[in-house]
Formats: C-alpha cells, sequence, structure tokens
C-alpha cells in the first residue's frame, strides 16, 4: 500500500538500495520478492497472524526475564505484538510480509 503523495524511504539490503511505500510494514527485501516471483495473493487468516504474534510476544518476555534480550528492544516487540494481536494491522498482507510487521513496528 503506498500513500496517496507517493511517499517513499530508502532501504538497504546486501543488493543495493530501494525505495519502500513509507506506510508499509514490509521492508526492502518483501518489496524485491514481490517485483521478482509470482507470489500468491492469498491473504493469511486472521487467526494465524494472531498466534504468530502471541509466540513472538511470549519469547519477548521469556528472553528479557532471562536477560537474553534488551529490555528496552523486548517492549517494543511486545508493543508491535500487541498491536497485531489486537487487530490493529488488517491481514491485507501476504504470507512474504506477515513476518517483517512486528519488527517494521518496533523501529
Amino acid at each position: 500500500m503506498a500513500l496517496e503523495n507517493g511517499a517513499t524511504r530508502l532501504e538497504r539490503d546486501p543488493l543495493g538500495e530501494k525505495r519502500v511505500p513509507a506506510d508499509a510494514l514490509y521492508g526492502v527485501q518483501t518489496l524485491r520478492a514481490l517485483e521478482n516471483f509470482r507470489i500468491s495473493r492469498q491473504r493469511i487468516h486472521p487467526l494465524f497472524i494472531t498466534a504468530y504474534a502471541e509466540v513472538k510476544k511470549a519469547a519477548a518476555e521469556t528472553n528479557m526475564r532471562t536477560s537474553g534480550l534488551d529490555p528496552e528492544v523486548g517492549a517494543a516487540i511486545v508493543r508491535a505484538a500487541e498491536e497485531l494481536i489486537a487487530g490493529h494491522h488488517p491481514t491485507r498482507s501476504t504470507s512474504t510480509r506477515s513476518r517483517p510487521v512486528p519488527a517494521r513496528r518496533t523501529t
């Protein structure tokens, strides 16, 4: 999804730089995949997104308790997961886009 004004952000990966829609919750690697591969436009079931977020939240909480994760980073992951669990990010994305959402929300 792109903003009406066409705003983008510049992202980098090992292949170079690429502009990604500013409001996208995915990154440059997902954009490259969408451009280069025939990816199904089937949508992920909302319960899969919720389950994924619950696992990420539990992992972050556990790793913070065992000092395996910086508390500030862990808190950001927990907040992002809670947004997904609450349904704040509709599952309009394909399977390649679901994974980057929590990471994008923590930045």
